[in-house]
């Protein structure tokens, strides 16, 4: 039976349902303010406090549950709205579709936020605060988490990324990925709103906070050291940065050679300096396929630039796949020349090694939802039709998981390459799949440039910072117009360049091999967390109110 909320638990006996969810919506806000580029990453360790309050309150004057769902989305449209508010573009040139697009999911994606706290109402009325707060960081683990597992999925605001700035307290990522350190902030709020509802600091709960925050701040800075020692004896690669700044919508109709040039051109420039293993060219930054019979003119230049360079070249491009249409799969389209053929098209990371004349390939796998594909229309084919707009971006296909492309050398090979396209670096597991599979260095290439002068960029490089804990591998990023740099397996930012301006950068990448926890394990805080979720709702399904 629950606990009734009395005077000691209810700090908001006397405000008004409007003045609650006042307060409710300002603490939304900052806890999106607590997301990259701001340094306010501490009011993620506050901002559910006053929205537990407010359930509290709600509970104990036995309103309807449309008022509880009303909170909870007041709340959330806040959070996403102050932490994602950038994805409507707000570019002169911003397409109509994206904007439409941005509105949706500000709309939308708080409900998807909101189930966990939905469900912690039902379990409060039913247990006591304290049993309900314990459960708390449990189920809004899970949703977190499952939340990221379909192709419709968004796991950009996972809360655990609210504290990337603070480099000692992410170390513990290699063990539970950013779902591990978006738990701690989930505890540290259970705990507080605890203490709110008590109107005292509970000893006991103090000691066990104090001594928590003593073992991550332990563990994290032996964790850096150790592996500061082992960026320090590992083998080194030359890699650079070619971030050419060409405007994203005009891209698509202009003229390949001269893009490929301006490329070659920057990256001649610190070749000139000091010799680089590998350029690394950002997504699309070829907006067509070169193994095309009528591109073979381009992709002869690249072969032999690569040749007379001595520097490989890993870039983003797209890719034609070709199949008999009697044998094509379900997504293929036919094509307008051979009636026996159909095609595909992906977004791809192509690898040119000196001395090859073909190419390596990684093919996207997480595609942007809505931006670049209908989700689920790999099952649902009719769905494809539903998304054409004019930048040249919509309708790729699906590609089938992470492929580590291989660097050589002559026979020998000299680094074997994890080239994450764009927002595949939201998906912590499929990026830790790179180094499952033997990559020993991670390259992040992306076109943020669709968001230049917003908050997105900055928090797209930062989500690549808890990447690199999590798999010990350094990270080495290029975006058409930014951010592009080098992060250290330790998830800092090593060098970052200037954004929204042509240049070329190279860098001394380390060579790792670390095989951590989250590794091995994956997402085992998460699953273990959706097996209290689940049971606790078959509990309280069979316990009468």
């Amino acid at each position: 039976m629950a606990n009734i909320p009395t005077a000691n638990t209810r700090p908001f006996a006397q405000a008004s349902f409007a003045s609650i969810a006042a307060l409710c919506f300002a603490a939304g806000a900052a806890g999106g303010f607590s997301f990259a580029p701001s340094p306010l990453g501490f009011l993620a360790l506050v901002c559910f406090v006053p929205l537990l309050l407010g359930i509290e309150e709600l509970i104990y004057r036995n309103v309807p549950f449309r008022k509880h769902l009303l909170l909870n989305y007041i709340f959330f449209f806040a959070f996403h709205g102050a932490g994602n508010w950038w994805v409507m573009s707000w570019q002169k040139e911003t397409d109509p579709f994206l904007m439409i697009a941005g509105a949706a999911l500000w709309l939308g994606h708080p409900f998807f936020l909101m189930p966990a706290f939905l469900l912690y109402r039902s379990i409060r009325s039913r247990y006591s605060e304290a049993r309900a707060l314990m459960v708390l960081p449990f189920l809004c683990t899970a949703i977190e988490w499952l939340h990221s597992l379909t192709d419709a999925s968004y796991p950009w605001l996972a809360v655990g990324y609210t504290q990337v700035y603070h480099t000692i307290l992410i170390q513990s990522a290699d063990v539970w990925g950013v779902w591990g350190v978006g738990w701690l902030i989930y505890c540290m709020n259970a705990v507080l709103a605890w203490w709110v509802m008590q109107r005292q600091i509970m000893q006991r709960e103090a000691i066990a906070f104090g001594a928590a925050l003593v073992i991550l701040l332990g563990y994290g800075a032996w964790r850096m050291s150790s592996v500061d020692a082992a960026m320090s004896d590992a083998t080194k690669i030359r890699a650079s940065v070619v971030q050419p700044n060409i405007n994203p919508w005009q891209k698509w109709d202009g003229d390949i050679h001269s893009m490929i040039e301006q490329h070659i051109r920057l990256q001649d420039s610190v070749n000139a300096l000091t010799q680089s293993d590998i350029s690394i060219w950002s997504e699309t930054a070829i907006p067509d396929d070169l193994q095309l019979p009528q591109n073979a003119h381009h992709a002869a230049r690249l072969h032999a630039w690569v040749d007379s360079s001595n520097t490989a070249l890993l870039t983003g491009t797209a890719d034609y796949v070709f199949y008999p249409a009697a044998t094509a799969p379900p997504t293929a389209r036919r094509s307008p020349l051979n009636p026996d053929l159909k095609w595909t098209i992906f977004n791809a990371a192509a690898l040119y090694s000196q001395g090859d004349t073909g190419t390596s390939i990684h093919h996207k796998s997480r595609l942007t939802p809505f931006g670049e594909g209908v989700p689920f229309s790999d099952d649902l084919t009719f769905l494809r039709s539903w998304l054409n707009w004019g930048v040249g971006i919509s309708g790729w296909n699906k590609g089938g998981g992470a492929t580590v492309l291989p660097l050589r050398r002559g026979n020998d090979t000299a680094a074997r390459i994890g080239p994450v396209i764009c927002i595949e670096s939201v998906y912590p597991s499929f990026v830790a799949d790179y180094a499952r599979r033997g990559a020993d260095i991670l390259s992040v290439i992306t076109n943020d440039a669709w968001y230049d002068g917003t908050a997105g960029p900055e928090q797209h490089y930062c989500i690549a910072r808890l990447r690199a804990v999590e798999s010990r591998r350094a990270i080495i990023r290029c975006g058409n117009s930014g951010i592009s740099g080098l992060i250290d397996a330790c998830g800092r930012s090593v060098q970052q360049e200037q954004p929204r301006t042509p240049l070329a950068a190279t860098y001394s990448a380390p060579l790792l091999h670390i095989i951590t926890p989250y590794m091995t394990l994956g997402d085992w805080l998460p699953m273990l967390s959706c097996v209290v979720m689940f049971g606790v709702v078959l509990r309280i399904r069979f316990i009468k109110k």
